[in-house]
């Protein structure tokens, strides 16, 4: 079942920003436990789905959903990969992350952690976490942000 739902867990999202009237899908990092509550939701959304066209019982179809998401497929998995393909193609408007950050502070005010955008704020969390796995293995140096925001982004698999 942990297999089956490391399988399905998305990597990276897609978020609507509006930027001179424009709007475009700009790509970022999704947060881990926020993978791990996609990664469920859609396995049970495609286990009901096939309940729906096939009309047999939820716990077949569940069961049938966990074991293709195992096997690297299925509806779910095809749902992920349909948001990273459409992530990567979006990567040129990455630069545009900044814009999803919601309201900014005004004039005199301090920032707090939740005005912060979306994104950095998952950069924060993965490099604590960064931090942790370093202090865990016994090395001196942790891995720079950029190397591992890069690796967690760029890794399409």
């Amino acid at each position: 079942m942990v297999d089956a739902v490391e399988n399905i867990k998305p990597i990276c999202k897609v978020e609507k920003v509006r930027v001179a009237g424009t709007i475009y899908d700009v790509p970022g990092i999704v947060a881990r436990d926020r993978q791990q509550t996609l990664a469920i939701r859609w396995i049970l959304e495609a286990a009901f789905k096939r309940r729906i066209n096939y009309r047999i019982s939820l716990e077949k179809c569940s069961f049938d959903e966990i074991l293709d998401a195992y096997r690297k497929r299925g509806i779910a998995r095809k749902k992920r990969e349909n948001l990273h393909g459409l992530a990567s193609a979006n990567r040129s408007f990455a630069h545009f992350r900044w814009c999803s950050a919601g309201r900014r502070p005004r004039k005199g005010q301090r920032a707090n952690k939740k005005d912060l955008p979306l994104t950095l704020r998952c950069a924060d969390q993965q490099r604590a976490a960064s931090h942790e796995l370093v202090r865990d293995r016994g090395e001196e140096t942790p891995v720079s942000d950029t190397e591992m925001v890069e690796s967690e982004f760029l890794r399409l698999d």
